[in-house]
């Protein structure tokens, strides 16, 4: 559950959200360190979960806001780790890295990292069926090449299987 708070942070975040693209979870904390190639000192923000994505969401001094994104596919681990003051909640890609401090302990972190869990893990089960699907597709076809040219089925029946397979 998104708490006032964190809610009353999200400003315009619907801006940049994909048009079917909804709000999993998010959770309010701090980062320290360098984001967008800036040096950043205790800037506030908000991460959000989506389906697709994990955005970092902040309003910078000048009062606009700005994001960085984090698609699941890319994302080699997150964690959760609780301290005294707050929990963190700390983001690795290939590329980069990202570690949110000072998420308040009535927002429930871990949970969002379950939840980010559990689409990471469902997105690459997704991509390994259409690989598996694409495979087993490519052999229907070349077993019913083979049939057609040892003269069982004609050219006919072979065409329309093949755009039948390849959902044309």
């Amino acid at each position: 559950m998104i708490s006032k708070c964190t809610k009353g942070r999200m400003k315009n975040i619907e801006k940049i959200l994909g048009k079917d693209e909804n709000i999993i979870d998010a959770v309010s904390g701090v980062i320290n360190g360098t984001l967008f190639w800036e040096k950043t000192e205790k800037l506030s923000g908000v991460l959000v979960l989506t389906p697709e994505r994990v955005i970092f969401q902040y309003k910078r001094e000048n009062g606009r806001y700005r994001s960085k994104k984090y698609p699941l596919e890319e994302i080699s681990s997150i964690n959760y780790e609780k301290g005294i003051l707050g929990s963190n909640i700390q983001i690795q890609t290939s590329v980069t890295s990202l570690k949110v401090t000072l998420i308040p302990l009535n927002e429930n972190a871990e949970d969002f990292v379950k939840k980010t869990k559990s689409y990471i893990v469902e997105i690459s089960h997704d991509m390994e069926c259409k690989a598996t699907c694409s495979h087993d597709v490519i052999e229907q076809i070349k077993k019913f090449s083979s049939l057609k040219k040892q003269g069982i089925i004609t050219d006919d029946e072979f065409n329309f299987k093949k755009k039948q397979l390849l959902g044309i």
